[in-house]
């Protein structure tokens, strides 16, 4: 049996509903059909990502090709999981949007320094969402194709 070809997930790390609903619409909306697997704090961010506590089963919780990671988080800030993940994403090629209330050059800074790739400011814009996220180089990987005739 062939397994079928699962797109990569996307994992969005965001403590307010409100918010992660916007960018799940977002993507829903503009044909990205990849799946979408929401956490609410930093802890189960770091877990997810290593594959640790509640997460050890890869594929059930398959590493994500991209990571939206709001910075203002529950247990573990977003600057905290930016250096507990970055072993593991500079290895599996992870791209980072960082999502912030915060419009401060220091934050920016050090989300740079962590190796995150893209920046929005809060409240979420979704064109400027779906702006930032076409501009990452997996990008490719996240369009699922719709089936002619659509």
């Amino acid at each position: 049996g062939t397994k079928p070809i699962v797109p990569p997930t996307i994992l969005v790390v965001e403590d307010s509903p409100d918010d992660a609903m916007i960018v799940g619409l977002t993507f829903q909306e503009s044909g990205i059909a990849n799946p979408l697997l929401f956490v609410e704090d930093g802890k189960a961010a770091i877990d997810y990502m290593n594959g640790r506590g509640d997460y050890v089963d890869r594929s059930s919780y398959p590493l994500p090709l991209l990571v939206i990671l709001d910075l203002n988080l529950p247990k573990y800030d977003g600057f905290e999981v930016l250096a507990a993940t970055e072993r593991v994403r500079e290895e599996h090629n992870i791209a980072v949007v960082v999502l912030s209330v915060s419009d401060s050059p220091t934050d920016l800074e050090r989300v740079r320094a962590f190796g995150a790739d893209k920046y929005i400011q809060k409240p979420i814009d979704p064109a400027m969402l779906l702006q930032v996220v076409s501009e990452i180089e997996a990008f490719s990987l996240l369009i699922v194709p719709a089936s002619p005739g659509d």
